[in-house]
C-alpha cells in the first residue's frame, strides 16, 4: 500500500508539475509576444523618425541648391565694381564739364559786364 501511496503522490505530483510548467509556458510565450510587439513599435517608430530625418536633411538639401556659390557672388560684386568705377568715371567727367560751362558763361558774363 505504501507503493500505491508513493505512486499516487509521485503521480498527483508529476500532474502538478505539468501544469505549472504549462502555466509558466503560456506565461513565457505571453511575455515574449509583448516583446515581440513592442520590438515591433519601436522600429517602426525609429523608422518614422529617420524618415522625417530623411526628409528634413533633402530639404536642406534643396535649399543649399539654391544658395549662390562664393565664386558666383565673387563675380557678382567684381562685376558691380568695375560698373561702379565706370559710372564714377563718367560722373566725374559730367562734373568737369558742367563746372567747365559754368566757368565759361560766369567769364561771359564778366567780360559783358566789363565790357559795358
Amino acid at each position: 500500500m505504501k507503493n500505491k501511496t508513493l505512486s499516487e503522490r509521485v503521480s498527483a505530483l508529476d500532474r502538478l508539475l505539468t501544469s505549472q510548467l504549462q502555466g509558466q509556458d503560456e506565461k513565457v510565450q505571453l511575455a515574449l509576444s509583448a516583446a515581440e510587439k513592442a520590438i515591433t513599435k519601436a522600429e517602426e517608430a525609429t523608422e518614422k523618425r529617420f524618415d522625417s530625418v530623411n526628409e528634413f536633411r533633402q530639404t536642406l538639401s534643396d535649399q543649399a541648391a539654391t544658395f549662390a556659390t562664393k565664386e558666383k557672388l565673387d563675380l557678382s560684386v567684381d562685376t558691380m565694381n568695375t560698373r561702379m568705377d565706370g559710372l564714377e568715371r563718367a560722373v566725374t567727367r559730367m562734373l568737369i564739364a558742367l563746372l567747365t560751362s559754368i566757368v565759361t558763361v560766369l567769364i561771359g558774363a564778366l567780360v559783358i559786364v566789363a565790357t559795358r
